[in-house]
């Protein structure tokens, strides 16, 4: 399934509205304090659970630093508090003025990168990283 409720996509990527930045970092774990630095998404995620594989796009505006963007993008997956399984990976990774991210089981997360390397040979990883365990505590 793509995009958002408003602009659903069957079988595929659709294009994401953002302009609720709380649904689209809760939908694809883009950062919300960042969209102002971004002009367009689209997301990708699996439909029956979110956290086996969601993977999206966007594109980022002119004189933004890409690097400090794709940590925030990182680092906002890393700090989640996972309740239905603990996704195995988060892939971050430049392709011209996008940055393409994923998170989701091994299996698919390495499906999406190798393909994404197919299709854009110039793409940079940024990163491939386990998913952090969370830690829980009992107040």
């Amino acid at each position: 399934m793509g995009g958002d409720f408003s602009n659903p996509v069957d079988g595929g990527a659709g294009v994401f509205d953002f302009s609720d930045a709380e649904n689209f970092d809760s939908m694809t774990g883009y950062p919300a304090a960042e969209t102002a630095k971004i002009d367009s998404a689209a997301s990708l995620m699996h439909g029956m659970n979110a956290n086996t594989f969601t993977g999206a796009a966007v594109h980022v505006k002119p004189d933004t630093d890409m690097e400090t963007l794709a940590k925030a993008i990182e680092n906002n997956l890393q700090e989640r508090q996972w309740m239905c399984g603990i996704p195995d990976k988060v892939f971050v990774a430049f392709v011209e003025d996008y940055i393409v991210f994923a998170f989701g089981h091994q299996e698919m997360t390495d499906a999406f990168k190798t393909h994404l390397e197919e299709a854009y040979p110039d793409a940079e990883t940024f990163c491939y990283v386990p998913m952090r365990t969370p830690m829980f505590t009992l107040d």
